[in-house]
C-alpha cells in the first residue's frame, strides 16, 4: 500500500462523496463525540448531501444512554442506533436510509473511523435489491483495507 498525503486522501473522500446519493457516518455507541468526523460533515452540508449518524455497538451501552446519545445527535441529523454485528436495529436503519434517500435505488457510502464496525453495516447493505451501490471508506489503520469496498447488488 503507497502512502497517500493528507490532500490527496480528502481529495478522494470528497470524490466518494459527491458520487454519493446519501451518507451514512458510522460512529462508536461507547465514545460517540470522540469517533464522529466534524470535517466529513461540513463536507457533507457543503455538497449539499444528506447524513444519516448511525450509533454501532448498541450492544455495548444501556438502551437509556443510547436514547440520549440519539435525541442529542438527532438535534443535528437523522440518527439511528444498531447493532450490526448482533442485527438489532437493522431495520431502522433501512428505514431510514430509505426515508431520506433522493431517489431509489440508492448509492450509500459508509464513512467512519477505523474499528467502528462499518464493514459489518456495508455487508448488512449488499444484501438490499433496493441499493444500487454501496462503498465503505476505511482507513489505513486497524484493519489493512485502505481501499474502497464497493458492491453493486443490482
Amino acid at each position: 500500500m503507497s502512502r497517500v498525503s493528507q490532500a490527496e486522501a480528502w481529495r478522494r473522500v470528497r470524490n466518494v462523496l459527491e458520487m454519493s446519493d446519501l451518507v451514512l457516518e458510522v460512529i462508536d455507541s461507547r465514545d460517540p463525540v470522540e469517533t464522529r468526523n466534524k470535517r466529513v460533515e461540513e463536507l457533507l452540508g457543503k455538497l449539499g448531501k444528506p447524513l444519516i449518524i448511525v450509533i454501532n455497538k448498541a450492544d455495548l451501552v444501556p438502551i437509556d444512554v443510547l436514547k440520549e446519545w440519539k435525541e442529542y445527535i438527532g438535534r443535528e441529523y437523522p440518527t439511528v442506533f444498531i447493532s450490526a454485528k448482533n442485527r438489532l436495529g437493522t431495520r431502522k436503519l433501512i428505514v431510514s436510509i430509505k426515508q431520506h434517500a433522493p431517489r431509489l435505488p440508492v448509492r450509500v457510502s459508509v464513512v467512519g473511523y477505523p474499528n467502528v464496525g462499518k464493514s459489518t453495516i456495508i455487508n448488512y447493505l449488499r444484501v438490499g435489491t433496493w441499493l444500487r451501490q454501496a462503498q465503505c471508506l476505511v482507513g489505513p489503520s486497524a484493519s489493512r483495507s485502505s481501499r474502497l469496498s464497493s458492491g453493486s447488488s443490482s
